[in-house]
């Protein structure tokens, strides 16, 4: 579950989530429902996932990617990323950022495939590609 105001459109591909809270659902008791919002601060050991769109459900789900690859919204809040640094989440909402060191932690999101120089770079945020390691 998703803030109601983002219900119907979702966040954009690549926010990301942290979890607020965890819910049983007795229609499903095998999947543990989350109450989900986008990182709010740096370093958030709440990290979820990454936002990967709406579901075609008719029912209000919304997929979030937790593992395998993908891309993931940056910001140039931790530095250059170079391939292959551990991402976590920035105090941009929605946005990743370079993690300060190369350790796994439970607030790290992602493993950038994709170098950014944000010298050469028009914004200071951006879409890049990513393998998830929400743990």
């Amino acid at each position: 579950n998703i803030p109601e105001e983002y219900n119907e459109k979702g966040y954009p591909y690549g926010t990301t989530i942290c979890i607020i809270s965890t819910n049983y659902n007795p229609k499903s008791p095998k999947q543990p429902e989350y109450n989900t919002t986008s990182c709010k601060s740096s370093y958030d050991k709440s990290v979820f996932g990454i936002y990967a769109g709406k579901q075609d459900m008719g029912d209000s789900k919304h997929m979030v990617f937790a593992v395998g690859d993908g891309h993931i919204l940056v910001t140039s809040e931790g530095g250059n990323i170079e391939i292959g640094d551990y991402l976590t989440s920035s105090s941009l909402e929605g946005h990743a950022m370079k993690q300060d060191d190369n350790l796994l932690h439970s607030y790290t999101i992602a493993k950038a495939t994709e170098s950014v120089d944000w010298s050469k770079e028009k914004n200071n945020k951006k879409l890049i590609s990513v393998t998830y390691h929400a743990a």
